[in-house]
């Protein structure tokens, strides 16, 4: 018998040809209608940040930083995600910073660990977004047809309103 781990079967007894996936490499679950989840708490509702941030309002380190390690510094602060931050954040991110502009300090595997932490801790990677519900940008603007726009052009050439 081959295993099967991650493999879609498909259960012929009492489900009548449904597929289900199993768990596994590559497995997993699709997302239960609400009605049908286990945990009866809601999910959790989504954090949509604009960037609004004032471009000068970057706060000063908890340590003096230099060179590359305040550019790094004023682009985290750049980033949209920076409005989800407060000034109590600013020790943290300025060890973020510290860890990631110290090349010597990448050999430890508890540096690197804590390192992903903290980028976790700050939303500073997409999957820690995309798991926490955070999203960039507001509302997006509708697409535009370029039917839509054709018409509106000759529109405006013969001067009808």
């Amino acid at each position: 018998r081959q295993p099967t781990a991650g493999v879609p079967r498909v259960h012929r007894e009492g489900s009548r040809g449904k597929v289900q996936l199993m768990r596994g490499v590559g497995g997993g679950s699709f997302a239960k209608p609400e009605h049908m989840r286990r945990d009866p708490r809601p999910l959790r509702e989504v954090q949509r940040v604009t960037g609004t941030r004032v471009p000068g309002d970057v706060p000063e380190p908890a340590l003096p930083l230099d060179g590359p390690a305040y550019e790094l510094w004023a682009r985290l602060w750049s980033d949209p995600v920076s409005e989800l931050w407060s000034t109590a954040d600013v020790a943290g991110l300025t060890r973020l910073v510290t860890l990631q502009t110290s090349p010597e300090l990448h050999g430890s595997a508890r540096v690197l660990a804590e390192l992903r932490q903290l980028e976790d801790r700050y939303y500073a990677n997409p999957v820690t977004r995309r798991a926490q519900r955070v999203e960039i940008g507001g509302d997006e603007p509708e697409p535009v047809d370029a039917a839509d726009v054709a018409i509106a052009e000759y529109r405006l050439a013969l001067g009808v309103d």
